[in-house]
């Protein structure tokens, strides 16, 4: 499936894959194959649902004023794709004024209109088959990659990157149904230390190397790599729930998701 992101490092993850890997450097946590935790309950007034056109504006200027990278255009047509056919997943989640209904749906730019606090966006990525092994009539394993992340400054502590990343891990499942996903990865900016650890809190692995001049226009220039195994435990809740049903609720403890990565 062609994609207009393209690592600039290998997302094969080997160290991260290997949580006994001797190698000082290289940040390992014994729960990285484990599910996330069950968020609590989003907030009053919010909700979390795909990216829609109308958002796609709130969505610019929420990425725009967090995130200390521009995206191109490209990358917002595909936010609101449908994912079997592009390969490219984004969620948000949006404060809801309280007069709106769902009955007459308000357009962006009037007094009603929602707007997005926080979002997540991924694509699906195959992983390349080993040209050793024999053949295989098992699903074709594949990688998610976060391209971006990040929740508006005044919302930071009620969680809703958890909230999420979750929830991206259990719709990707559901869509992508014929495939395996086995890892979930990022890239953060080297300088976001903040950003980091809210990734290691989650069971992320670090790289022990860094992606060298990942990041062109910013300085310090260069990116870690971080990723964790998808676990049995996401399979289950995601087979749990409808791809509609889910994350429909009435954030959790988020910590530094501004700048998260880009």
């Amino acid at each position: 499936m062609p994609s207009p992101f393209t690592p600039k490092c290998p997302p094969h993850l080997p160290s991260i894959a290997n949580p006994q890997s001797s190698s000082a450097d290289t940040i390992t946590h014994p729960n990285s194959s484990s599910a996330l935790k069950s968020p609590p309950p989003l907030p009053p007034n919010t909700t979390l649902q795909p990216l829609t056109p109308t958002l796609v504006p709130s969505y610019r200027r929420l990425l725009t004023a967090h995130l200390p990278i521009l995206y191109p255009p490209k990358f917002y047509a595909l936010s609101t794709t449908p994912p079997l056919e592009t390969g490219t997943l984004a969620l948000c989640i949006t404060l809801n004024p309280p007069s709106a209904t769902p009955s007459s749906p308000p357009t962006f730019g009037s007094p009603n209109s929602p707007l997005a606090i926080a979002a997540i966006q991924a694509r699906l990525e195959p992983i390349p088959p080993d040209p050793s092994a024999p053949p295989s009539s098992s699903p074709q394993p594949h990688n998610l990659y976060i391209q971006t992340l990040t929740t508006a400054s005044p919302y930071r502590s009620l969680g809703l990157a958890t909230h999420l990343l979750s929830a991206l891990i259990s719709r990707a499942i559901q869509i992508w149904s014929c495939c395996r996903i086995e890892r979930v990865y990022a890239h953060v900016w080297e300088a976001n230390e903040e950003a980091l650890g809210w990734y290691l809190r989650r069971g992320f692995g670090r790289e022990e190397r860094k992606c060298e001049g990942y990041y062109r226009k910013l300085r310090p220039g260069s990116a870690w790599l971080v990723g964790r195994a998808v676990g049995v435990g996401e399979y289950l809740r995601a087979g749990a729930m409808g791809v509609e049903g889910e994350g429909k609720k009435d954030g959790e403890g988020g910590a530094g998701e501004r700048g998260v990565h880009g």
